[in-house]
């Protein structure tokens, strides 16, 4: 069984196919005549159905990470739904938890909502927009009332 080992030249950066055979020496040379024997670890695909690198040979496509900006059209249309469909259930016991108050209201609204969230950011976030809510209603329900 023949098995080919690809190497890269460290003074080229030239890739070699080297035999690694008994009867065959590793005879690979680079550009600059010199043997090469440094193995690549983060080798491509060779085309051959079997080996450490098998598969199809392809190129990759260099994948960019898009800039997540909220456009005005975002915010005008979550704030339709927001208020069309009115808070989601753990959102409202997050917000009961919020006027009850007691002790360390802001740690168990939290915990609420990072339990359903998944992430501190995401669970501050919630939680702050939340607390904003509550001043809304609180101080809709003042003006109502002084009017």
């Amino acid at each position: 069984v023949l098995s080919i080992a690809y190497c890269a030249c460290v003074a080229c950066q030239t890739v070699v196919a080297r035999s690694t055979h008994t009867l065959f020496p590793p005879a690979a040379q680079c550009r600059q005549n010199t043997p090469c024997f440094s193995r690549l670890s983060d080798m491509s695909t060779t085309g051959l159905a079997v080996g450490a690198n098998k598969g199809h040979v392809v190129t990759k496509l260099q994948r960019t990470k898009a800039p997540r900006t909220t456009t005005k059209r975002m915010k005008v249309v979550r704030d339709v739904v927001k208020r069309a469909m009115g808070l989601a259930p753990y959102e409202k016991r997050i917000l009961e938890v919020i006027k009850t108050g007691g002790g360390n209201v802001e740690k168990r609204a939290y915990k609420m909502a990072k339990q359903r969230l998944g992430t501190n950011k995401r669970a501050k976030a919630k939680r702050e927009e939340l607390k904003n809510v509550y001043a809304a209603q609180r101080a809709a329900a003042a003006k109502a009332s002084s009017a």
